[in-house]
């Protein structure tokens, strides 16, 4: 009889151990549980703060490409001219004046120096063909030697072909750099004064930025420009590349009024340039 009864107690210690131990296994698997929803959440988190990470840094990224490109959209053309700078170009101008056509093709050398008081440049014709009316001329030519203070306001011009209105010929294939700042696509409008040191009177000038464009293997600032002589038909209309330092590489224009002396008359036409060394 003690026996059964001890055998009761045993089971009744049996069977409160198992349930300490389902307990036990429970809470060792709500803590399991716990742990994995902790990991889970967890990593769940880290998924998150990447996420984050990377929107900020996408909009970190298209506020910069947005700053990049609006800085890309204005530009300022200084005019850094040294003695240094030298230069081949080819032109050619086809016009008519007084009935008759014309056709001059040239190769021109530039070269600068640079002083105290600004900058001179000089211009040697290494070759010219002068064609007027289906014939060959050949009128004296002499070197073009032009000088600009530091304002770029020329003071002195001299040379050119015999005959022709030599400085507004020169202007012809010459960019008008801005001093301030333009926008791409933007007009931007300035006047220059009459030049009492020469013959040139004032000039209304209209230019246009029109993006950076490849000539060759190279890229250039493109602009349009406009320029109209007050009280006189002389005009330049034209597309010019140019260096950052105000330099043409290529241009293409088109003219009118431009004064022939030996022809007593006004000449309209265009014009072609390109640099080749």
């Amino acid at each position: 009889m003690v026996r059964k009864l001890k055998n009761r107690k045993t089971d009744s210690q049996l069977s409160r151990k198992s349930l300490l131990t389902q307990r036990s296994y429970r809470a060792k698997l709500n803590l399991e549980n716990t742990c994995i929803e902790t990991i889970d959440r967890t990593s769940a988190n880290q998924l998150v703060i990447p996420m984050k990470s990377t929107k900020a840094i996408f909009i970190s990224a298209l506020l910069t490409f947005s700053a990049l490109a609006f800085a890309e959209d204005t530009i300022k053309i200084g005019h850094n001219w040294t003695k240094d700078l030298k230069y081949k170009i080819k032109t050619k101008s086809e016009f008519e004046v007084s009935g008759l056509t014309a056709t001059i093709e040239a190769t021109t050398s530039w070269s600068g120096e640079v002083g105290k008081d600004g900058y001179s440049v000089t211009v040697h014709h290494d070759e010219i063909k002068v064609i007027a009316g289906g014939n060959d001329a050949n009128p004296p030519v002499s070197d073009l030697k032009f000088t600009f203070d530091h304002t770029r306001s020329m003071t002195t011009f001299e040379g050119g072909i015999d005959g022709a209105d030599s400085l507004r010929m020169f202007l012809i294939g010459q960019f008008f750099a801005p001093t301030e700042e333009l926008t791409k696509d933007k007009v931007a409008k300035w006047d220059v004064a009459k030049n009492e040191k020469t013959s040139l009177g004032a000039l209304k000038i209209e230019t246009t930025y029109q993006g950076d464009e490849k000539v060759g293997e190279k890229t250039f600032h493109k602009f349009k420009q406009v320029v109209a002589e007050t009280g006189t038909e002389y005009s330049i209309t034209g597309t010019y590349f140019v260096t950052d330092n105000g330099q043409v590489m290529k241009s293409k224009v088109t003219f009118k009024g431009l004064p022939i002396p030996v022809a007593s008359g006004e000449a309209a036409g265009s014009y072609s340039s390109a640099v080749v060394e």
